[in-house]
């Protein structure tokens, strides 16, 4: 039985700026006795037109 554990943390850095960071740990010792982790960082804007 795979064990998945799944993370995301999500920071306003200023007004118009976010910051999303997502963390992904997949252990299935059936498949691969090492530990497989899956990360990706994502920058946003926000603007308002009106």
């Amino acid at each position: 039985m795979p064990m998945i554990r799944k993370h995301q943390l999500t920071a306003a850095v200023n007004k118009y700026v976010n910051v999303n960071l997502a963390f992904r740990l997949l252990y299935d010792r059936n498949v691969h006795v090492k530990r497989q982790i899956k990360e990706a960082l994502a920058i946003g804007l926000t603007y308002n037109f009106f």
